[in-house]
């Protein structure tokens, strides 16, 4: 008995020896030991400050942290993941929402660390593991992302961007995530924001975007005439203005008649829209579609404010002179030479001019796209069904 004990003992050391050689066959998985551990932990994808704004009611405390925190960026998830590093010249990192890591999200990197990953949507449960280019790889670790009305989303090189989904309707459903984004310029016009390779990667692959919607003019986007992303995916240039212009422009309105049929149709999604800001043009369409499927001005207003925590530039509903938001105060800004900025009235001539003795927003906008902007009923009935979850 002692004889066999003595024997497998010096079998299994020699084993290990030939394994630790490399003479062993392969090594068996979980082999790199993951630094940051969650555990199921829920994780915040939104900085404090912005959702401090977030959940403000009062108008008062709202224009005290746009104030306070004007030009901070908040326009990004910052989720950090750390390893060990065992020597690999590259690792490879998923993320996915089941433990079979089906339909993964993809992330390369040289370093043994993650930072600022940027593609979550609030309110799911996430796997993640790394994988080195030796093959070895770690545990699998979970954790959870916080309930959030909106969705900040981190693309490399780009700004202000987000997704449209999350926010409550007034029939008590939600707009469904990762169908309409909303953002700033990709192709960095006049020295603005321009995507890297990687955030070219976010956009096509982990976000999976299709159609890319250019709301500037040939004159006002550097040139751009095709997807920036994507080459094989559609693009179209369809100029808008912003705010209450878009009442008597006769080119808006042929422009958003397209827009809201392409909108209709399903196998043009997931859509990017966007200006060079993300904020004007781009914050009135946002404001037509969210308002058409019910979401309340004052969650609209949030989402349009929310820009004013990027490198985009303040967008307030109005001047905010005395420390508050009047019922009157209507235009933020009105110069020629620097821009125009008019979110307050831009709702207040919606209802003014085609809302009933309710004044329900979503009324007045779906009246508005019908009689001035010939889109049909159908049309905007599938965009509901689409959006809505």
């Amino acid at each position: 008995m002692k004889l066999r004990k003595g024997l497998s003992l010096l079998i299994g050391c020699c084993i290990m020896f030939l394994s630790s050689c490399g003479l062993g066959g392969e090594k068996e998985g979980n082999m790199i030991n993951l630094t940051t551990v969650y555990n199921g932990k829920t994780l915040d994808i939104c900085a404090p400050n912005l959702r401090a704004y977030l959940n403000a009611t009062e108008t008062k405390e709202q224009l005290r942290i746009l104030k306070k925190y004007d030009g901070v960026r908040y326009d990004r998830q910052k989720l950090n993941f750390t390893w060990e590093d065992n020597g690999c010249k590259e690792y490879t990192v998923y993320f996915s929402e089941n433990e079979s890591f089906q339909d993964a999200i993809i992330y390369k990197t040289d370093i043994a660390e993650l930072t600022n990953v940027g593609v979550f949507t609030p309110n799911k449960t996430y796997y993640w593991k790394v994988v080195g280019d030796n093959g070895e790889q770690s545990a699998s670790d979970q954790f959870h992302v916080a309930d959030l009305p909106m969705r900040v989303l981190t693309v490399e090189g780009a700004a202000n961007i987000r997704d449209i989904g999350g926010w409550e309707t007034l029939d008590g459903k939600k707009i469904a995530y990762g169908k309409l984004y909303r953002g700033g310029m990709l192709n960095g016009h006049n020295g603005g924001p321009k995507l890297t390779m990687e955030g070219v990667y976010t956009m096509s692959e982990r976000l999976g975007i299709r159609l890319e919607l250019d709301l500037r003019s040939a004159s006002d986007n550097s040139g751009q005439n095709a997807n920036y992303f994507n080459a094989e995916a559609p693009y179209e240039m369809l100029p808008i203005g912003q705010y209450d212009n878009i009442l008597s422009s006769g080119s808006t309105k042929s422009a958003l008649k397209r827009i809201f049929e392409l909108l209709a149709d399903e196998s043009n999604y997931p859509i990017y829209y966007h200006c060079n800001a993300g904020a004007d043009r781009t914050g009135t369409l946002t404001f037509l579609i969210n308002g058409l499927l019910g979401v309340s001005y004052e969650d609209l207003t949030r989402d349009f404010e929310t820009t004013s925590f990027s490198v985009c530039g303040k967008r307030w509903r109005g001047a905010g002179t005395g420390g508050d938001f009047a019922e009157d105060d209507l235009v933020m800004l009105d110069d020629p030479t620097v821009n125009y900025v008019a979110w307050g009235k831009l709702h207040k001539e919606i209802l003014d001019h085609y809302g009933d003795a309710d004044r329900v927003l979503s009324k007045a906008i779906e009246k508005f796209l019908k009689e001035e902007c010939s889109i049909s009923a159908d049309v905007l009935e599938r965009i509901k069904g689409i959006m809505k979850e």
